[in-house]
């Protein structure tokens, strides 16, 4: 008589946990802060060697499109819409103090900052597009054509275009995003739409740089491919719309790769090898040796997407090495202090010209600007920043 045999029970197979789709607190995301403020340090620190500031105001573009679209889309899930009204109470309890004091600051010490009346008026004229956050359409309103190449004079604040275009960024988006209710449309749709915009702007950029207009365009009205990039990466990972795109994003060669490209711009600025006529040596910025050409202007794209590869990797593979590096402490501190430290680094850096302080070393001007620039930029965080981001708590809308 054959006895009935039963095969044990299989063992159940656990699905791979996916990641979690709400944002909450990444402190990845703060150590790519830290990266993108030491690109920008590095560049302006008068060392020479390395180019890679506007790489770093990119990492900044392209991350405040992701979180801001990634929090209000979470908001919409839960409340189907965004209140506005807190939505800008929360941004400027944030982000207006701190340049608003610095900008004080400036005008009240400026006989001491400035030793002639004309330059003192250059600086309040400065100090007035800053605080009106259009300082990034300079070029295209004033005579000024190319205010990165300014005489010292009319340069303690032309590091605040990019804050003007991310303020610009805040006012446009949001409303959009509600009043024209785009979470209701397909997330497909609007991720492709999003992509097809950023690639229309670089083409717009390149072709109205081919032209001559360069910084007064390129600087005021398309820097937009990099939020627009953010943005993309917010709706496709929150709706989940390209799983190849987050299987790819979860590889830690993605990282990698973005940051050997990030690092190799270091040497190659400004998509300089487009253009491999221009300059004499590897780290010479092209506009040195020609800015008619359009094709550097390219660059913004792809270091938008190798941004948006480091965003994407972060929030998706937190176990990585990578994840765990950026979630570092002291990366993360920096990445906290990043604000402070950008608003500040210029104009301390401006005062420790080599006009003012001829008979000093460059190594002590540097040691001098770095040391001071990390001390007012923490007397900031945490005597305005921090106590202003206390009343954010006002505009919390759950």
């Amino acid at each position: 008589m054959k006895t009935a045999t039963t095969s044990p029970p299989a063992t159940p197979t656990i699905p791979e946990a996916p990641f979690s789709r709400k944002l909450g607190y990444r402190p990845g995301l703060d150590g790519l802060r830290a990266i993108a403020i030491g690109l920008v340090l590095i560049e302006h620190s008068g060392i020479g060697l390395f180019n890679g500031g506007r790489n770093g105001v990119q990492v900044f573009f392209v991350l405040s499109g992701f979180l801001i679209t990634k929090l209000m889309l979470e908001e919409w899930d839960r409340d189907s819409t965004v209140n506005i009204r807190a939505f800008y109470g929360r941004r400027t309890v944030r982000i207006m103090p701190a340049p608003f004091f610095m900008l004080a600051l400036l005008a009240i010490f400026s006989g001491h900052l400035v030793t002639e009346e004309n330059k003192v008026s250059d600086l309040f004229r400065e100090i007035v597009w800053s605080g009106t956050y259009i300082y990034n359409m300079r070029p295209a309103l004033s005579h000024v054509s190319d205010f990165f190449a300014a005489p010292e004079s009319t340069t303690w604040l032309a590091h605040t275009w990019s804050l003007a275009t991310e303020e610009q960024f805040y006012l446009l988006w949001p409303s959009l995003l509600v009043f024209a209710k785009v979470p209701e449309r397909s997330p497909r749709l609007v991720a492709r739409a999003l992509l097809l915009f950023a690639f229309a702007t670089l083409f717009a950029r390149w072709a109205l740089v081919g032209i001559g207009a360069g910084d007064a365009v390129s600087l005021a009205f398309f820097t937009f491919d990099g939020f627009a990039i953010g943005i993309a990466l917010a709706w496709a990972l929150h709706h989940g719309v390209w799983p190849k795109l987050e299987k790819i994003l979860a590889n830690p060669a993605v990282f990698t790769a973005a940051v050997v490209l990030l690092a190799i711009d270091l040497f190659d600025p400004y998509g300089q090898h487009l253009e491999p006529t221009k300059g004499t040596v590897p780290w010479q910025p092209w506009f040195e040796a020609g800015q008619d050409s359009p094709l550097p202007y390219l660059y913004w794209t792809y270091i938008s997407l190798a941004s948006a590869a480091m965003i994407g990797h972060v929030f998706i593979n937190d176990g990585s090495m990578w994840s765990k590096l950026m979630a570092w402490g002291p990366a993360v501190y920096i990445g906290k202090l990043s604000y402070s430290l950008y608003l500040w680094h210029v104009p301390v850096q401006v005062y420790f010209s080599r006009d003012r302080f001829p008979d000093v070393g460059l190594p002590w001007i540097i040691l001098a600007e770095q040391s001071l620039t990390i001390v007012v930029a923490m007397t900031s965080y945490y005597a305005i920043e921090k106590p202003f981001a206390k009343l954010r708590k006002r505009f919390v809308t759950h």
